[in-house]
């Protein structure tokens, strides 16, 4: 429904830019400008494109429009040259004769620019308002003031103001009532996809794991600028995998691949323990395994990795980076490769047989085989060079 809404939009785009240059002179800007209009709210609907969508097809499509728009401007601009060139631009034409039918086009102008503000402000909302935790409550209150809002800006003296504000301020309220069916939508859907297993949710934007209900409301759903707002994750087997995303736009889950988002444990029936705020916090599930992080350790987790930090680690008077000083463990269900020149593990060789003469002269030692007790290939790269010390 949302896509289709936006397809309609810039297909409107389209008609309406294509036509302004061979219209009346009055209602070529007014067309021209509605076109923008329209590509606007388009936009606002279908929200910003991922990266990991914008692939060549993306970028074709953008220079299509960029060249079209540039054609359409050209045309504009010589449609008025012309005009002037033979002094038949003035501002009564500009301004077109005072009939009725050019009222009723500004008066929908106007309304459907109210329409993309309404749209601007309620995302300026959901982002402005995201991560707290009064959910239903602050999507009804929103909708129930914008409502007002409407509703005595209505009754002002000017028309196009009123018309254009009641517009937008309708807008938020008509998003703010959708939006507050979203905690039901997102927890039945859960339930469904999951179908039975062990299941968490979490954010991109730093928040991690959700702990409350109310993180789902419309507006109190912690968002991301760049990444994906809220995550699936089900514990699947021996390890915990990306499900799907929320879209906000859509209200529905949407398939993801991607794996570089912030981990959480998952559960069974994670909707109840959910509801009962007791929510296990600071315990991720990575690759297989389960680990217990407390916060003084600023610890990351994602799918396949967690990493950690602490003035414990590098002291307090560390000066590198921070990407240096974490100390990171990489969870990679795909098998290790294995050089050629590898050395079986059966045959790793003592350190006296490790020179550093050795090691110093360029050779490398790499051990391969599979651990006794884990069961588990492992690939061991012992240090050489400058600064050898014969660890592997």
């Amino acid at each position: 429904m949302t896509q289709d809404l936006a397809m309609f939009c810039y297909s409107t785009f389209f008609v309406l830019a294509l036509a302004s240059p061979f219209l009346p002179l009055f209602l070529m800007w007014r067309v021209a400008g509605l076109s923008v209009v329209a590509f606007s709210v388009g936009k606002l609907i279908e929200g910003p494109v991922h990266w990991s969508n914008q692939d060549i097809g993306y970028t074709i499509g953008i220079a299509i429009i960029f060249l079209f728009g540039c054609a359409i401007v050209l045309a504009i601009i010589i449609r008025l040259a012309v005009s002037a060139a033979r002094k038949n631009l003035s501002h009564d034409v500009l301004v077109g004769p005072n009939r009725r039918l050019k009222y009723c086009f500004d008066i929908t102008a106007l309304a459907i620019t109210g329409c993309a503000l309404g749209l601007l402000l309620t995302t300026f909302l959901a982002h402005s308002l995201s991560g707290s935790s009064i959910g239903l409550n602050l999507d009804m209150s929103i909708a129930i003031s914008a409502a007002a809002f409407a509703l005595i800006i209505w009754f002002l003296p000017n028309k196009k103001v009123a018309v254009i504000f009641s517009a937008a301020f309708a807008t938020l309220a008509t998003s703010a009532i959708v939006g507050s069916h979203q905690t039901n939508r997102i927890l039945d859907t859960v339930e469904t996809l999951a179908d039975g297993q062990a299941w968490c949710l979490t954010t991109s934007g730093g928040s991690g794991q959700l702990s409350e209900v109310g993180q789902l409301g419309f507006f109190s759903l912690p968002k991301g600028h760049s990444s994906r707002h809220l995550n699936l994750l089900i514990g699947n087997a021996d390890q915990t995998q990306l499900a799907a995303h929320w879209s906000i736009r859509q209200q529905r889950f949407v398939e993801s691949r991607n794996t570089n988002v912030p981990t959480c444990h998952p559960v069974k029936a994670f909707a109840s323990v959910l509801e009962s705020g007791a929510v296990e916090g600071h315990v991720y599930a990575v690759g297989s395994k389960v680990y217990s992080v407390s916060q003084e350790y600023h610890p990351r987790a994602y799918t396949d990795r967690v990493s950690i930090r602490s003035n414990l680690l590098v002291g307090t008077d560390s000066a590198l980076p921070e990407i240096a000083e974490r100390m990171e463990l990489i969870y990679d269900p795909r098998e290790p490769f294995v050089p050629k020149d590898a050395i079986p593990l059966s045959m790793m060789p003592s350190p006296d047989e490790v020179t550093a003469t050795k090691l110093k002269g360029g050779d490398r030692i790499v051990i391969a085989g599979v651990e006794e007790k884990t069961g588990r290939n492992s690939v061991l790269h012992c240090l050489h060079g400058a600064y050898v010390d014969m660890n592997c």
